[in-house]
């Protein structure tokens, strides 16, 4: 997938030309299935009914959209449920330290309910540490989204594929911070 962000402002402007986006797609050869518009927010949406059009728009072409740093800025819940995007990327400030803050852990698991009724994917930014990964994993198996430098790092040459195991699948010592469950063996729970 390709995230493509894109001011909010931009796509409702009325000398954006129409079509430019699908056409640089096509001539990439990457199908408008496979591309995320993500909306990012640095400065407040006032007409919703604009806004929803042009979603409406994007998708129309095959294209996704997506709301970017949920929890800072301008970006809101109201965004959310008036645009229903198809992925919410929650704002780093949630997941830093979420391995040593039980609010952080029970915000996520709020907001994991919201998505999962909206039929929505969340994306966790900011992903820095084993231990963070550990708790995400452990906080819900179906937070599949992950993104931050203990991946990778940007690069011009992104690498394609990981070689790392996920949590549930190593043997780790039991983690030093409270309320995280960590899976140690098959059918063998342990609790922190």
């Amino acid at each position: 997938m390709l995230f493509l962000n894109v001011m909010p402002l931009t796509i409702v402007e009325r000398d954006f030309r129409e079509g430019l986006t699908l056409g640089f797609i096509r001539e990439s050869g990457l199908p408008p299935e496979r591309v995320v518009i993500e909306l990012t927010e640095h400065v407040p949406i006032h007409d919703y009914d604009l806004m929803r059009q042009a979603v409406a728009h994007y998708r129309d072409m095959g294209f996704q959209v997506a709301l970017d740093d949920l929890g800072a800025g301008h970006s809101s819940l109201r965004h959310w449920s008036e645009l229903r995007p198809d992925f919410v990327k929650l704002d780093r400030h949630f997941i830093s330290g979420i391995d040593q803050d039980p609010a952080k852990r029970e915000f996520l698991r709020s907001i994991l309910d919201v998505a999962r009724s909206l039929d929505c994917q969340l994306i966790a930014e900011g992903v820095e540490t084993a231990a963070e990964h550990l708790c995400l994993w452990e906080l819900d198996r179906g937070l599949a989204l992950l993104q931050g430098f203990y991946f990778a790092r940007p690069s011009r040459q992104p690498p394609l594929e990981l070689n790392m195991l996920l949590p549930a699948t190593t043997h780790l010592k039991k983690p030093s911070w409270p309320h995280c469950t960590l899976y140690l063996a098959p059918n063998r729970r342990y609790h922190g």
